[in-house]
């Protein structure tokens, strides 16, 4: 979205600009999380069934255009016979009741690639080795910015997700990356469906020395428990509860961050914990 959210910017720094917008770290806590607002865009890779050839295999409905992986002499986002961008791209051999192949279920799919993988599956020909959309709350971060890499930032890191219109929100693990734009904003097509909404903004708050590393991909119960210990943490640690101040003119968005899990003494609205948000009211824990 063009107009600029109403962040409250005197105790943050910013570490980049991006095409979607600055990126924020709190003075006092420069290398501990960053956070941005972006618009939001779906990201399919990962998902066995994101790409295909639907001129060459008619009978096939890949979930993202072809062009978002690649195209002959220059594929980014598939995996080719040569390991190489300039080579042909591998379509799965298919998979039956009679002779199951978990490794290349999907018949005349490519293989979509993701930055996050799973080494227990060393072979890129196998699903499996990459971060499915479809499974997996991920978010896809610029992968060249220094200012990101500087305070830690690492491949299978913790992030919370916070739909700017419907205010559900949930965590995710840095799974992709984009290298061609500097933009925040692209999610997984599970991180969608768990936020309930595919258009308008979302917060990215990034905990860039959390998780489990590259070579793990933790399941969506591990990235929510883990995940929500971060904030948790990190909210500790912001003891003049600046992160939310610096929200608290984003309607909501202070007692969302404090449904999620983040620890406040100051008063900011009720919260029912069945989703529902009364800001008419007050609302503090004690640490």
């Amino acid at each position: 979205m063009s107009r600029k959210p109403p962040v409250d910017t005197a105790n943050l720094k910013v570490i980049d600009s991006l095409d979607t917008g600055d990126v924020w770290v709190l003075k006092e806590l420069p290398d501990d999380a960053f956070f941005t607002i972006g618009a939001i865009t779906t990201d399919f890779d990962g998902d066995p069934m994101a790409y295909g050839n639907k001129h060459k295999h008619p009978g096939i409905s890949p979930h993202d255009h072809l062009a978002n992986g690649g195209h002959p002499g220059n594929w980014w986002g598939v995996v080719t016979n040569t390991r190489k961008k300039n080579g042909t791209p591998i379509e799965q051999v298919g998979s039956t009741p009679t002779k199951p192949n978990p490794a290349q279920p999907y018949k005349n799919y490519m293989i979509s690639t993701t930055k996050l993988i799973d080494s227990s599956y060393p072979a890129e020909d196998d699903v499996r080795h990459w971060t499915d959309a479809t499974k997996i709350p991920y978010v896809a971060l610029p992968n060249s910015r220094r200012s990101m890499h500087r305070i830690g930032l690492k491949t299978g890191c913790y992030c919370l997700l916070v739909d700017l219109q419907t205010m559900k929100f949930c965590f995710a693990v840095y799974a992709d990356s984009k290298a061609a734009t500097p933009r925040m904003g692209e999610i997984s097509t599970r991180a969608v469906d768990l936020l309930g909404n595919a258009d308008g903004s979302i917060l990215i708050l990034a905990f860039p020395t959390s998780g489990q590393g590259q070579g793990i991909i933790p399941d969506e119960a591990t990235i929510q428990a883990k995940g929500r210990e971060e904030l948790k943490l990190y909210s500790w640690m912001d003891d003049g509860d600046h992160l939310v101040k610096a929200t608290r003119k984003i309607t909501n968005l202070s007692a969302r961050l404090i449904q999620a899990g983040y620890h406040s003494n100051t008063p900011f609205a009720d919260i029912d914990v069945e989703g529902e948000i009364n800001v008419t009211g007050t609302f503090g824990r004690t640490r």
